[in-house]
């Protein structure tokens, strides 16, 4: 039976889902679109509080409304946009006598956390963006909504939409985000493991070379992303490979080389650790699913 994309519940809402790649392989991606959709929200209309595997971006377009996340409440109104990261509870409501409409893009990946992150870096906020047009975005969401066509056409011009959302995003964070943050050696230390992670290096090596002690730096880099730059890079490692076993038939050994480790056993040792499975039961697991 063909998975359905499009999705209307009733007059007021409707959304566009990926359907047609598991949660695991789009979590194990770069950057993957979850969903999109928009909301004529009726009065006191609320979602109640739960906790998600991906990331939210909601453009307020008109009314108000209220978000409620880490046990602070904030106010919205049109022209407003709230960022709720995964594996945060929030809850969210309409207002009582102007209720909002909203539309949201939702998504996910092994660098989607890195561009939340940046974005909530932008606003004093944290979880706002106040925006005062949000008109572009809530088209952009409205081109997902009528996306027809093959499963790799979908995925793809998805996607597409989703990085055009997040570069006008940036675009319009750019001064504050380079005011309110600028730039740390933990994060030149990040693109180095994000674009090198394949390659084999010390470690400690590639940090004296940027100029610091490796101690000082493994420490900015903890309070930047809340892992040691070890653990970073091993994690990082691990998803990439959980997108090999999915999605070639490379023999586990040539995966473990491509990847940077020493040798197969110690690469089969580190992902069984961490995912609890093998490489070998991953990859049938992973065809079973799909």
């Amino acid at each position: 039976m063909e998975k359905r994309n499009y999705f209307c519940y009733n007059k007021f809402m409707k959304e566009y889902k990926e359907t047609y790649n598991s949660l695991a392989y789009k979590n194990n991606s770069d950057l993957s679109l979850y969903s999109a959709g928009q909301e004529i929200c009726k009065p006191k209309h609320s979602i109640p509080p739960r906790v998600r595997p991906y990331h939210m971006i909601h453009f307020v377009s008109e009314g108000e409304g209220i978000l409620q996340i880490n046990q602070t409440e904030f106010n919205l109104k049109a022209g407003d946009v709230f960022l709720i990261p995964a594996d945060k509870i929030s809850y969210y409501e309409a207002a009582e006598k102007n209720p909002w409409c909203y539309s949201w893009i939702n998504f996910l990946g092994i660098k989607s956390e890195n561009y939340i992150r940046r974005l909530m870096d932008t606003s004093p906020e944290v979880y706002i963006l106040h925006l005062g047009d949000v008109s572009k975005y809530v088209e952009i969401i409205s081109e997902i909504l009528k996306l027809e066509g093959s499963p790799t056409y979908l995925y793809l011009m998805g996607n597409s939409f989703l990085l055009k959302i997040l570069s006008y995003l940036f675009s319009e964070t750019d001064s504050a985000e380079k005011i309110l943050k600028g730039i740390s050696p933990a994060d030149d230390l990040k693109f180095y493991l994000d674009m090198h992670y394949a390659e084999k290096f010390l470690l400690r090596e590639v940090e004296k070379e940027m100029g610091f002690h490796p101690n000082y730096l493994t420490r900015l880099f903890v309070e930047r992303y809340g892992v040691t730059p070890k653990k970073y890079l091993t994690e990082l490692k691990l998803k990439k490979a959980c997108t090999f076993l999915t999605e070639t038939s490379l023999p586990v050994n040539l995966i473990a080389n491509a990847l940077g480790f020493e040798d197969p056993l110690a690469f089969s040792k580190k992902f069984s650790l961490f995912y609890k499975v093998s490489p070998s039961k991953f990859r049938a697991d992973s065809s079973l699913d799909g």
